[in-house]
């Protein structure tokens, strides 16, 4: 089985566009969704579904100075989500 692992920002086009100003990660992508939010996405990495909890930890210590820029921006009222897939 293949995995995969992100973390996701959705929140408003102010929020978002200034997380990204801020973050300045190469990777990452911003786009609208349908339901009128926006979304910020770090890119999938693989992740070993027998060694998941490792894979999940390796992600988020390489996002944690990340983390800052989500609290700066989001106030709150954004919603943040780690995603496997």
């Amino acid at each position: 089985m293949k995995m995969e692992a992100y973390i996701r920002i959705l929140g408003s086009e102010t929020q978002i566009r200034a997380l990204q100003n801020h973050a300045n990660l190469p990777d990452a992508t911003v786009k609208e969704t349908k339901a009128r939010l926006w979304s910020y996405e770090t890119k999938r990495v693989p992740i070993n579904p027998e060694a998941l909890d490792d894979g999940l930890k390796a992600l988020l210590l390489r996002y944690r100075p990340f983390f800052s820029a989500i609290r700066a921006h989001c106030n709150g009222d954004a919603d943040v989500y780690l995603e496997v897939i």
